[in-house]
């Protein structure tokens, strides 16, 4: 009774606590706001970037499921002690339709304890306006390469002896792109 529990996402909590005066005094202020409590809501927001590689698969392997077919949780050459700070999932997230099988797969990577941090802040008043959101992704040298890192090794995955005979190329970024491009 003394307390009160917001639950309504990532971008919705922040956006509902700023149109409520919780935030940044002066944000909130511009936007005619009276601020209650002068906090850096939205001002640490924090998220895991992915990247797709996509894959059309080969002939005799275009089964559209499950949606996820794996996931691979793994250390970083730049991890600390204990941490798992990359996620390579295998999924059918791509229509087929964008493949020229008819069949796709994704293996999204994934920087999983992000350093880098982004913002989110209201335009309006209006709860139908949607908040300004700068995720901010890969900002940091160390983000970026763990993400190159875990995009390589997922290519390799992709092109492996058990892996490989099961796709038909590399939709995303394409095989024509070298790993030195990435």
């Amino acid at each position: 009774a003394n307390e009160v529990i917001l639950s309504a996402g990532t971008y919705g909590s922040p956006a509902i606590l700023l149109r409520s005066g919780i935030g940044p005094a002066h944000d909130l202020v511009e936007l005619g706001i009276t601020a209650i409590a002068d906090l850096p809501v939205g001002r640490r927001l924090q998220d895991q970037p992915f990247f797709y590689n996509a894959y059309a698969l080969a002939e005799n392997v275009l089964q559209m499921s499950p949606a996820t077919g794996s996931l691979l949780w793994l250390r970083s050459s730049l991890a600390g002690d204990g941490e798992l700070d990359l996620h390579i999932s295998a999924t059918h997230l791509l229509d087929g339709s964008y493949s020229p099988t008819g069949g796709a797969i994704v293996l999204a990577t994934a920087v999983v304890l992000p350093e880098s941090f982004g913002t989110l802040r209201i335009s309006s008043t209006d709860p139908d306006v949607q908040p300004v959101i700068d995720n901010n992704y890969l900002a940091t040298d160390r983000d970026q390469a763990r993400m190159l890192e875990g995009v390589k090794l997922s290519r390799r995955l992709a092109r492996s002896a058990v892996f490989g005979p099961l796709q038909a190329g590399e939709l995303i970024p394409g095989d024509a792109v070298t790993d030195e491009d990435l």
